[in-house]
């Protein structure tokens, strides 16, 4: 089970590039005894003496005793597993905007067809027909293939970082990092 310690004496020196991404290792110090502060995992000062799960030890001097402080989700290593089996809920604004342009569409079509049903019966089509017409409206000004083509370019995304060995959590992010 992951858990996050706190040093109370000695000195190691971890490396955190599995947390970070820096491969520099890093010196993590006792909390001193002379610190007005309490300690807080959250406050900047207290991350020197915070050492953190899925961190791997380099060095360890002998007598290094520490407390652990969190243990299991609400680990730092814990919370990014976490994000990564419950993501959260993301809603891209280009996908709200393109549902929103296929509602104006349908409802600019429906009214357009509204309008020109007298004109068609007066030359006597039946209801089936009328129908016909009223689909066959909605599918040349909605495009059909809106949704596949944004589903098929982030499939061609995806398979592309896979080939480089990149594996992503969450698609739907996939159009926001090319921006970047």
């Amino acid at each position: 089970m992951p858990c996050d310690l706190v040093l109370i004496s000695g000195k190691c020196v971890i490396n955190e590039s599995n947390l970070t991404g820096e491969s520099v290792p890093v010196i993590k110090l006792p909390i001193s005894a002379s610190s007005n502060q309490n300690y807080n995992p959250s406050y900047e000062i207290s991350k020197s003496n915070t050492l953190y799960s899925g961190s791997k030890l380099q060095q360890v001097l002998p007598d290094t005793f520490a407390i652990v402080t969190k243990t299991g989700y609400q680990t730092t290593k814990g919370n990014m597993i976490r994000e990564i089996l419950y993501p959260k809920q993301f809603i891209m604004v280009f996908m709200q905007d393109s549902f929103y342009f296929m509602w104006c569409m349908t409802l600019v079509t429906l009214f357009g067809f509204l309008l020109t049903i007298p004109h068609l019966l007066s030359f006597h089509y039946s209801h089936l027909e009328l129908l016909f017409r009223a689909l066959d409206l909605l599918t040349i000004s909605i495009p059909p293939s809106l949704p596949a083509v944004l589903c098929s370019c982030v499939l061609f995304s995806i398979r592309r970082l896979s080939s480089q060995g990149i594996y992503c959590i969450s698609p739907q992010r996939l159009s926001i990092c090319g921006r970047i």
